[in-house]
């Protein structure tokens, strides 16, 4: 055993490990050597990883701890082979979603800054909060600053049109018993207008109109957001904003 915690192969040969460079971490590193065995050699006991990974059996069996705690690998039962984990469907899911739906939305984003001559932005969910992946604002005075890490919460402002359209059980784990008549409120509006307009919320003095992008009724994937001083009176844009979130979750959906 090397000072790494590794074993050579048959004593002699480099063992098939995936090091760590400069500025890497070890253990990050091991735990991707483990996960891409799985990936690429499928189910296997842990005596099999050790071989195939040239990792002491103490270091595999708790970086396999970790990674089964994380829901990327799973230990069958009763057979103990080891295999890929439930979570990663889901994270594949939100990966191509985040590098698709920009793409995407993109265009729909331009003519619709280009129609208002308003700031417009396509947010994506990060855990209890959206955040903005694209943000597009027109020349000249009526364009709002929009910096592209702020966030909103999923119960605050614009976040209440991605919130709503969530599963009911999603929603109470997220939203309050008193906040719950609100939230009520919004889905109420959203389903009658197309569009949630939010004023002054978020930002003093700004108002924001927006409608989500689905991939299904109960899957939001993300919000088309269109921002201006209240004096522009941005809520006569709802229909297009609407009208832009449902282009793009067409689009999405038939690609």
């Amino acid at each position: 055993m090397n000072r790494a915690g590794q074993v050579p192969a048959g004593g002699a040969a480099e063992p098939p490990t995936r090091r760590g460079s400069s500025g890497t971490s070890q253990s990050v590193d091991r735990a991707m050597t483990v996960f891409f065995a799985l990936a690429e050699h499928g189910p296997q006991r842990q005596v099999d990883l050790v071989e195939l990974t040239g990792l002491e059996r103490r270091i595999l069996g708790r970086l396999l701890a970790s990674l089964e705690k994380a829901g990327l690998v799973r230990r069958r039962t009763p057979s103990g082979f080891y295999d890929l984990g439930a979570a990663l469907p889901r994270l594949g899911r939100l990966a191509e979603e985040r590098l698709a739906l920009p793409e995407v939305a993109t265009e729909h984003l331009q003519a619709l800054m280009d129609r208002t001559s308003c700031t417009v932005l396509l947010h994506m969910r990060q855990e209890d909060h959206l955040a903005p992946v694209t943000v597009l604002s027109p020349p000249g005075v009526l364009s709002v600053s929009y910096p592209i890490g702020r966030r909103i919460e999923l119960d605050q402002g614009l976040g209440r049109a991605f919130l709503v359209c969530l599963p009911e059980a999603e929603q109470r784990q997220l939203v309050s018993d008193t906040a719950w008549p609100a939230i009520r409120k919004i889905a109420r509006a959203l389903r009658r207008d197309g569009f949630v307009v939010s004023r002054s919320e978020i930002v003093a003095g700004i108002t924001a109109v927006g409608a989500p992008v689905l991939a299904s009724d109960t899957q939001p994937i993300g919000l088309v957001a269109l921002v201006a001083l209240e004096g522009h009176r941005p809520e006569r844009f709802g229909p297009s904003v609407a009208a832009t979130a449902s282009e793009i979750a067409q689009i999405y959906r038939d690609r």
